[in-house]
Parts: structure tokens; sequence; C-alpha cells
């Protein structure tokens, strides 16, 4: 990459290797939402006009290399980021996207902590500064994309719904029917598609599988007006946010679509073929 050497992600670490030894001309990968073509006659990834040499180097050997980091993250930034079942002191629940401050080293669910920046808010545990860093284009590689929403959260969301009035009940259970199989929400932003955050997630879906047309859904401290049926998520008339496009799509389905991570951190790379 411009900025130095970087291993590649250790989900297609693999997927490249049996390429190469299966001696094919090249392999693709999905990297941060932009599909890429590795070339193993040239030695290069590219992408469009943007292309990178690349290196198959024995694992004995890799600080020789000077590798910065992995799938464009540092080894500095991401040290000590790794998923835990720790409760967030924000909301209560098992961490999503568990984000560490430098300073202190308290960890947070990333939505829960980006909600005290944009709202100026210390550090709720110590009262430290929150570095604008945290929050401006965030790289991980440690997140894992299928991760599911903390099952207290998913009880007593289900918990708020009334069971649905008979005219409801057919169409609400073929959708719960359906249902049953894996399914993400995602929202478009900046050209790429993001998953939501699973608790906001989890929301969104049992909203929609009783046949609500519309919702409200706080995301980081702003209030969002979700529409279902212009798959649709904007701004109150209070707030300025963009309106974004939102979808309901199945696992299955997710190669098909530009996603690049998670609540608006980038980390998701795959194998493409």
């Amino acid at each position: 990459m411009r900025d130095g050497c970087y291993e590649y992600h250790p989900a297609v670490q693999s997927h490249i290797e049996e390429a190469y030894l299966n001696d094919k001309d090249k392999c693709m990968i999905n990297f941060h939402g932009v599909k890429r073509t590795l070339s193993f006659d040239f030695m290069s990834d590219s992408s469009g006009s943007d292309t990178r040499q690349i290196k198959r180097v024995h694992s004995t050997k890799l600080h020789m290399s000077k590798c910065k980091g992995i799938s464009g993250a540092s080894y500095v930034s991401t040290k000590g980021y790794q998923q835990t079942d720790e409760k967030c002191n924000i909301c209560f629940h098992k961490q999503m996207v568990p984000t560490r401050i430098p300073a202190c080293g308290h960890s947070f669910c990333y939505t829960c902590i980006k909600t005290n920046f944009k709202r100026r808010l210390p550090c709720p545990m110590c009262r430290g500064d929150l570095p604008t860093s945290l929050f401006v284009n965030p790289i991980r590689y440690d997140v894992d994309f299928d991760v599911e929403c903390p099952e207290e959260f998913a009880e007593d969301c289900s918990a708020m719904f009334k069971k649905p009035d008979n005219e409801e009940v057919g169409e609400s259970s073929s959708k719960r029917e359906e249902s049953k199989l894996r399914h993400y929400w995602i929202y478009e932003a900046r050209g790429f598609w993001y998953r939501y955050d699973p608790k906001h997630e989890k929301y969104l879906e049992e909203h929609f599988l009783r046949n609500k047309p519309s919702c409200t859904l706080f995301i980081c401290g702003v209030k969002m007006q979700v529409d279902f049926k212009k798959h649709t998520q904007k701004g109150d008339e209070w707030n300025a946010a963009r309106e974004r496009k939102i979808k309901r799509i199945a696992a299955s389905d997710m190669h098909k679509f530009k996603i690049r991570g998670i609540a608006g951190v980038s980390f998701l790379v795959q194998p493409i073929s």
C-alpha cells in the first residue's frame, strides 16, 4: 500500500495460498468493499488503475518485510482491540465492535463511545478525552462480521412488542418463517454498504417482521427515521442527517454488494474466487 507494507487479512490468506499452490494465474478478493485481482504472474494486486506489488514470504521472515500492520490497519492502532465478552459500560450489553481508548485503555461498543464523542462527552469511566482519530475512517481487522446481537438485548427488544393482531398474523408468520434464514440489514454510505450495529439491526428486524411501515432509531445520538417501504433512513426535521438507502439481505447474498464493514468501521475482507 502507499504508506507501507501490510499483511493480508487472515480471512483471505488461505484463499490466496491455495490459489498459488494450485498454479492458478490469479485469484480475487473483496478488500473493504472493493473487488481486487491478485496476479501471480506479475505478483500484483490491482483494482482499476490502482496496482500494488505483492510478495509471498515465510512466516519466520515476516519481520524482514517491515510490515506495518494487517489489511490496512497498523499493528499499533489495533493492539488490544480484539473481540471481548466484556460488557459495555454505556449500554450494559456485550460490546459490539469493541473500541478501546488508547490513552486510558477503557473499551466500549463503537457506536456507544461514538455517541459520547459526538456529544462532546469524555470517557465515561475516567473522564479522559476521546481522540478524533478513533472515529475518522476507522479500519480494523479483528472484528467478526457475523457477530450476533447480545442475547439479553434481543430478548428485551422482542418483549417491547405486543402479539400481532389477527389480521397481521398471516403476513408476519410468513416473514418469520423466512427470517429463520440469516439476514443482515445494511445501509449505503460513501458509495459502499455497511452492516448496521447488531443491536440496531435487531430493532429494525423486529419492526419489519411486525409489518411496521417505519420506525425511529437513534444512531450515535442522532434521531433517524427508517422507512421500510421506501427503503431509506434519514434524519428527522430537527437534524440534517443525509438520506441513506437501506436493504435487508440474505447472508448468502452479501457477496453481491460492496460491503465494507459494520457500523461505519471498515474491515470486511473476503475471498471471491
